[in-house]
């Protein structure tokens, strides 16, 4: 497992939750997912931020 990765906060009312990128594998929220047929980078991220801004 890489040692970094980018990190999102995910903020709604009281709760908090986060997503670290590995590229492909995911960790949100305490549990990990692999990434299947995509990868998610910086762009994705940045596209990701702009739709929910």
């Amino acid at each position: 497992m890489p040692m970094n990765g980018s990190m999102v906060y995910l903020y709604d009312n009281d709760q908090t939750n986060y997503m670290v990128i590995f590229g492909e594998k995911v960790l949100i929220s305490y549990r990990y997912y692999e990434v299947t047929h995509d990868w998610i980078d910086m762009a994705f991220l940045k596209e990701f931020y702009q739709s929910i801004d």
